[in-house]
């Protein structure tokens, strides 16, 4: 196993900005890219296996614990912190859903109706969209605070943040689905 960040030619932490991970990233790829003076292919696409581990905020944790620690994450299966706003996500994307059903099945009067009701969906998966993001910016910010203070690190903690980080961009993903579905209607 290589570590990813060594690839990428940064410090292994917790916390990287978005432009941070991409000018490490361009550096390396100036010289690794196959079309280049001294590319290498197999290198290049290790660069960029590397690339994707540390731009996402799971994996790259994931990849620290790893590396730091010599342990995979603990509570891989555990559930997130934020329950409630799982439980909120879940009912959004399943009346969401059963409305796209009845959508589909309705005509005339009945499906002018249902359209009625698409303004309300789209005004609740915006504000659970909205709640999602705030929490991933509560995540970065407990990352940004433990690069700050590294002996406050522990296995349990890193790892409740890969959880997190997992549910979130997974919610995250699905709901801008399913308000991208909304707009096609």
């Amino acid at each position: 196993m290589s570590d990813p960040f060594e690839v990428l030619g940064v410090d292994r932490k917790c916390y990287f900005t978005e432009e941070e991970i991409k000018a490490a990233y361009h550096k390396q790829a100036k010289t690794l890219h196959p079309d280049s003076i001294h590319g290498d292919t197999a290198e290049f696409v290790h660069l960029n296996t590397a690339y994707r581990k540390v731009m996402n905020p799971a994996e790259r944790l994931r990849e620290f614990i790893l590396l730091q620690f010599g342990t995979s994450p603990w509570c891989e299966n555990s559930l997130p912190s934020k329950t409630d706003l799982f439980e909120r996500s879940s009912r959004v994307l399943n009346t969401t859903s059963q409305w796209n059903e009845k959508l589909q099945s309705a005509s005339g009067v009945i499906k002018s109706s249902l359209l009625l009701q698409k303004i309300a969906l789209e005004t609740e998966l915006d504000a659970v969209c909205d709640a999602i993001e705030k929490w991933i910016a509560e995540l970065t910010s407990s990352l940004q605070q433990m690069d700050k203070n590294p002996e406050g690190r522990t296995v349990e903690h890193l790892s409740v943040l890969v959880t997190d980080f997992t549910y979130a961009g997974r919610w995250l993903k699905r709901i801008r689905e399913q308000k991208f579905q909304l707009t096609l209607v």
